[in-house]
């Protein structure tokens, strides 16, 4: 069987990916960030981390979702998280990189 053909993503793709799997390996519930989270753990540019965001959950490796609240019920809005596909291919890169 052939290696698993991922979507090709750029360096910019690959820092916000890794912030928002990061988030996924703490807590699996609690994973959804806001751009402004995604921006200060991958040094992404303001004006960019939306485009760069969004570009992931159109490829199916990161997936946003509304109405997020947290542990004690208050309301924060939305956010993404890597799907299980971004994490597979961070983790591909990874062990293809060394």
């Amino acid at each position: 069987m052939g290696e698993r053909a991922f979507p090709t993503i750029s360096d910019l793709q690959v820092k916000a990916l890794t912030v928002m799997r990061d988030a996924r390996r703490i807590d699996e519930d609690f994973s959804y960030l806001c751009f402004a989270t995604i921006q200060q753990g991958s040094g992404i540019q303001k004006n960019l981390v939306r485009r760069t965001v969004r570009a992931l959950a159109r490829k199916g490796l990161a997936e946003f979702a509304s109405g997020l609240s947290t542990i004690d019920g208050e309301f924060r809005g939305s956010g993404y998280r890597c799907t299980r596909l971004g994490s597979e291919m961070l983790a591909e890169r990874n062990n293809t990189d060394g």
